[in-house]
């Protein structure tokens, strides 16, 4: 779009301290565009305070050396979540646990279980042996009857014989219930990831439509990993929250916009 292009030019002028445009003729020959179309364009970055018109000697159309404000755009109030999902980054907990927190019904579906030969990477991951067999088991998060997230974890055979034959909502809880392990700590990667056909389908949402991809290992008390995580959460409906260790004690929320930008 041409409004796009010139918000383009300007940020990239002012980035270099060129705060003068070239004449419209000039301008609308450089774009591509006729001088009319590129005349109310203009104008309409003079209103939203991006350029000032400057008459007289020297005058031209002038960039506005700063501006205030955010550097993502708001987003339409039509787009509000139905909820809204506070996960924290601070505490090793599984979905039910802060979903039931915060007030909302949980519900699990599993998707897909298996035991079978640990591959190269989850041999990795969880420091087995070639010839060491994991189950892996694939399920839906929903808050409300809104889905929320879709889940792959990984967890060493031997240490969860015959797990698969368990209720697998609520799979921390049933480690310490059934077998005395718990997780102590875990390291987590988040990246922004777009929904596939696959995801966009279970989640209820379009393809395309960013998601936090969670990457996690756990570890037990003894050090041992236990678990190989990745997790896909709605970045509409999560927000991601990390509370520093410091004297100030600040929060950070982490959200991720339409166009996959993380605020």
């Amino acid at each position: 779009m041409l409004r796009d292009d010139l918000v383009y030019l300007i940020e990239r002028n002012r980035a270099e301290g060129e705060l003068k445009l070239p004449p419209e003729r000039e301008l609308a020959q450089q774009l591509g565009v006729a001088r009319e179309t590129l005349r109310k364009q203009l104008a309409g970055l003079v209103r939203s305070g991006h350029l000032v018109k400057r008459i007289g000697r020297g005058g031209g159309t002038f960039i506005q050396e700063e501006v205030d404000g955010p550097y993502t755009q708001p987003e339409s109030s039509e787009k509000d979540p139905p909820l809204v999902i506070h996960r924290s980054l601070n505490s090793v907990e599984g979905v039910p646990t802060f979903l039931t927190d915060q007030g909302f019904k949980a519900t699990t579906a599993i998707l897909k279980t298996e035991e079978r030969f640990a591959g190269p990477c989850e041999r990795e991951g969880l420091e087995l042996d070639r010839g060491d067999r994991v189950v892996t088991i694939k399920r839906l998060r929903s808050a409300n009857g809104t889905p929320l997230s879709l889940e792959k974890m990984t967890l060493p055979a031997d240490i969860f014989p015959d797990l698969l034959k368990r209720d697998l909502r609520s799979i921390y809880a049933l480690m310490h219930s059934d077998y005395g392990v718990k997780v102590d700590t875990a390291k987590e990667t988040i990246t922004v990831a777009r929904a596939s056909s696959a995801a966009a389908y279970q989640l209820t949402i379009s393809l395309g439509d960013p998601l936090f991809d969670i990457s996690r290992i756990a570890y037990a008390q003894d050090g041992r990993p236990i678990e190989l995580s990745r997790d896909f959460f709605r970045a509409d409906i999560t927000r991601l929250t990390v509370r520093s260790n410091g004297k100030t004690d600040p929060t950070r929320e982490y959200r991720v916009t339409a166009d996959g930008t993380i605020q």
